[in-house]
């Protein structure tokens, strides 16, 4: 038995600022955590209200922005520690050295805050659980296949990304591209 050293260093990461494949799937996968939990929250919001059981608390004097703070806060601290969870994630795994990460911390938290707002919306749209089910599921998939196909048509993807941002799915990940644009040239977004 013989024994070498390999001909090629090892190969440590893929990771480098500039990277075009970096600038599409980063973004992705930075929010696609917090979308996750929008077909549970749709689900949870409209079988509640399929099955009348706030009506039923408001009878019993329960006030309705009490019964909707308690969605809020449920969701809030869930979606809070998803994005504190992500971002101990990209800083343990050194990405973004240069950029603040309290900064990074704040736009995925307020971006969970805007996809929570959004399904509240859509949850008052929905009137059966088998409805919310699917459309909690595909809702983010297809804002997000949206976005994909925005920022890979280069001329028109600025006015167009601008434009879509009203929705929570398509604004959450353009916010990540401008920590890799900061990073690029060895600065930082935030230091």
């Amino acid at each position: 038995v013989a024994i070498s050293r390999m001909p090629l260093a090892p190969y440590r990461s893929s990771y480098r600022p500039g990277s075009r494949l970096l600038e599409y799937l980063l973004p992705i996968y930075a929010t696609f955590p917090l979308a996750l939990v929008c077909g549970t929250m749709l689900t949870s919001l409209v079988m509640e209200k399929e099955s009348k059981l706030s009506r039923g608390l408001v009878m019993m004097g329960m006030p309705v922005w009490v019964h909707f703070l308690s969605w809020w806060i449920v969701y809030a601290a869930l979606l809070t520690l998803a994005a504190t969870v992500m971002t101990v994630a990209y800083a343990g795994n050194g990405f973004f050295p240069n950029s603040d990460y309290f900064l990074l911390w704040c736009t995925l938290e307020l971006a969970a805050l805007a996809i929570m707002a959004f399904n509240f919306w859509l949850s008052a749209l929905l009137k059966s659980k088998s409805a919310a089910q699917p459309i909690g599921f595909f809702v983010p998939m297809i804002f997000m296949g949206a976005y994909a196909g925005i920022i890979s048509i280069e001329p028109a993807s600025t006015g167009l990304l601008t434009g879509l941002c009203i929705f929570p799915h398509i604004a959450a990940p353009a916010g990540v591209p401008l920590f890799i644009e900061a990073e690029s040239p060895g600065g930082g977004l935030g230091r």
